[in-house]
């Protein structure tokens, strides 16, 4: 019978045959690569498809609404869109003032009386400072943590499982969950920014050492 090469094999250049069979090599280990990413990519956009149609017609009212599915929307969720808000601005025009809010006057550090929501500023930022629209940026934060939190798990179980529906399963959980989309995180709204969970759970939980995976973790936590 005619035996055919491994993979591995028919990776390995000849000595004499040059250097194209290394070449078709790496191009192959890069169709498999661009192969790999546009499922991750297309993975995160699925998620972020789930969480439109989930709390629809939100996303088509992202300059006029907010979404309120409980009662402590009109309290919490107003405070922290206006700190956020008064963040991004204080940032770029007199930080060394930073905690010293436009709130209760003439006390110091009023910012500080409430939740600040530093962690979920770098995802209202961006958005404010290229509109000016405190209401845009915030459901867009919203929306969009809640697709990466989810994406994120996606990737994290299937990483440790092997298997696509485990990671489906695990995203669609905290999606379905009543606390995640109609109770806890669209009240204060930076409880949504969770997209750091699934990075922490992967860095916490590996076995191998490296410094970098050490600051890594630092930093996000």
């Amino acid at each position: 019978s005619r035996r055919t090469a491994s993979p591995k094999t028919r990776c390995r250049p000849s000595l004499t045959a040059g250097r194209e069979p290394t070449r078709r090599c790496a191009r192959g280990r890069e169709r498999v690569w661009l192969r790999g990413m546009g499922g991750v990519v297309a993975w995160l956009g699925a998620y972020a498809g789930l969480v439109v149609w989930l709390t629809w017609p939100l996303a088509a009212h992202l300059t006029t609404h907010l979404p309120r599915p409980h009662l402590i929307c009109d309290f919490d969720q107003r405070q922290m869109i206006w700190a956020l808000a008064y963040l991004s601005h204080r940032l770029l025009t007199d930080p060394a003032h930073l905690f010293d809010a436009n709130i209760y006057h003439p006390l110091p550090h009023t910012l500080l009386y409430a939740e600040a929501g530093f962690g979920a500023l770098p995802f209202f930022l961006p958005t404010y400072l290229a509109t000016g629209d405190p209401t845009l940026a915030a459901n867009l934060m919203f929306l969009g943590s809640l697709a990466l939190t989810a994406w994120g798990l996606h990737l994290l179980v299937v990483r440790w499982t092997g298997f696509a529906a485990a990671g489906l399963a695990a995203a669609c959980t905290f999606l379905m969950t009543p606390w995640t989309l109609w109770t806890w995180a669209p009240g204060p709204l930076n409880y949504s920014v969770l997209q750091w969970m699934p990075l922490i759970l992967w860095l916490a939980a590996s076995t191998r050492t490296a410094p970098w995976r050490t600051l890594l973790l630092g930093v996000v936590l």
